[in-house]
């Protein structure tokens, strides 16, 4: 009879002898709590116990978070994972919100159906002193331009030019922050990031905001073929980037915090200023900081953890445009007609006549360089007992609107679209008794293109332009 019952229980001894069942999942974290940047990690690990001490490789353990993420930049709240020497592990980045992240571990085990589960805690918490993006150190450029001066880049309205645009991030220690919230936000165009890289895109079918003249600031003006009103701030986009941060302020003492006598910089809700006069007016684009559908100037206080901004501007050029405000010739002030009416020069060592020739487009911005090296515009002035000369000058991709640091226009600046040239006479009296009757000539070429050094900006989108007048000497002709 006993050996009976043993032959009868022998199968369930065995069963539970070979079932080889998953015994534990534990979870341990490096750091239990990190700071609220979006940027910080704590490096959790999940491992799975046997019970007979085998090593369990290849076992896919699922991780899902319900606060921060498993890659930066990105929403990811679940990761499967395969167990290395029975363990496996993720990496949890912070929120930018004072919470707690409830992470989660489970296993399912295919041959028994036995599912495991494990949870464990991080606390998001203060930051570092200091580690926090700071305004006063937060800054952006497009172009080749010094921060606080807008970039000229030739579009030509065909071309598919860009601007790469720069980021200083630092914190109120000017050490260097991540950003991974970093947005961007364009009158006209767009930023897109590639390979680690910002890059504005320019988009031709939306352009700025049309502006009326600045008359307070003697801001130059004419009217296009249109009917419209065209002036320099009609080329000019605003450009802002916002993130989470802190606001600035003095700190007096150098004790890393902010003291309720020191002073701060309350700023407002994040906005694109697109008629660019330094303040929000109504259907501008602004980030709802707080969420209460208005646009809010700021709340009177130091704020450590709000959304910051900063911004730019970019002035978007098009080809030379001809006309009497426009790509003309002026001498003494007034218009000249190249064609039937260029200013004789009196024969005679001594003798002038002033030129000035400007190089602009529609909205009477200087024409863009884009390749400093090959951009150029060459002045050649020649003719018989004349001063010949060839002058080459180098175009530059800066704008002529002077900005204030708070990007508010300070004045128009027409330096960098006027050239200046004088046509003189080096013929003695006897000279100009025997010369036949002679001319001279002004010849203006200007290369130019759409964009820096690439491949798609070839030849055939080369600007080429070519002005050419010739205008008599008078008192020639009636000698031997």
């Amino acid at each position: 009879m006993k050996r009976t019952l043993l032959l009868l229980l022998l199968p369930l001894f065995l069963s539970i002898a070979c079932s080889d069942p998953v015994s534990e999942l534990t979870l341990e974290a490096d750091k239990l709590e990190i700071p609220a940047d979006g940027a910080s990690v704590s490096n959790i690990t999940a491992k799975i116990t046997v019970e007979d001490q085998k090593v369990a490789d290849g076992l896919d353990v699922t991780f899902t978070t319900d606060k921060g993420t498993f890659e930066l930049s990105k929403t990811t709240l679940t990761k499967k994972v395969k167990t290395v020497k029975s363990k496996a592990s993720v990496t949890l980045y912070s929120s930018l919100n004072k919470e707690t992240a409830k992470v989660t571990a489970t296993y399912v085990d295919k041959g028994t159906k036995q599912t495991l589960m494990n949870e464990i805690e991080i606390l998001f918490g203060e930051l570092e002193v200091g580690k926090k993006l700071s305004a006063r150190n937060f800054t952006l450029s497009c172009g080749d331009a010094e921060v606080g001066a807008a970039n000229n880049l030739g579009v030509y309205a065909e071309s598919a030019a860009v601007s790469e645009c720069f980021i200083l991030a630092q914190d109120r220690s000017k050490n260097p922050v991540n950003v991974p919230d970093l947005k961007f936000v364009a009158e006209s165009g767009y930023v897109e990031k590639i390979a680690g890289r910002y890059f504005y895109f320019p988009e031709t079918n939306r352009k700025p905001l049309d502006v009326d003249p600045d008359q307070s600031r003697a801001e130059g003006s004419r009217i296009g073929n249109d009917g419209k009103t065209k002036n320099p701030r009609d080329g000019l986009v605003t450009i802002i980037a916002y993130a989470n941060g802190e606001e600035d302020f003095n700190d007096i003492n150098l004790n890393g915090k902010k003291d309720p006598d020191e002073f701060a910089v309350d700023i407002t809700e994040p906005y694109v200023d697109a008629n660019d006069n330094g303040k929000y007016d109504q259907g501008e684009f602004y980030y709802d900081t707080n969420g209460n559908n208005v646009y809010d100037e700021g709340n009177g206080e130091w704020d450590n953890n709000t959304t910051i901004y900063t911004q730019t501007k970019l002035l978007l050029t098009g080809a030379p445009f001809e006309d009497d405000f426009a790509t003309r010739f002026e001498s003494g002030g007034n218009v000249v007609n190249i064609v039937t009416g260029p200013i004789p020069l009196q024969c005679g060592i001594g003798n002038s006549v002033p030129y000035t020739f400007y190089l602009v487009d529609e909205n009477l911005n200087p024409i863009a360089a884009n390749r400093d090296d090959e951009s150029k515009l060459t002045i050649k002035i020649s003719g018989t007992k004349i001063e010949a000369s060839t002058a080459t000058n180098t175009l530059k991709d800066t704008a002529g609107i002077q900005f204030d640091n708070k990007w508010r226009v300070s004045y128009f600046d027409d330096t960098q679209s006027k050239f200046t040239f004088m046509i003189k006479s080096t013929a003695t009296p006897e000279d100009c008794e025997k010369t036949t009757a002679q001319n001279y000539a002004v010849e203006i070429t200007l290369t130019t293109y759409p964009g820096k050094k690439n491949l798609q900006y070839d030849e055939r989108s080369k600007i080429e332009r070519k002005w050419l007048f010739t205008a008599p000497i008078i008192g020639t002709g009636g000698g031997d």
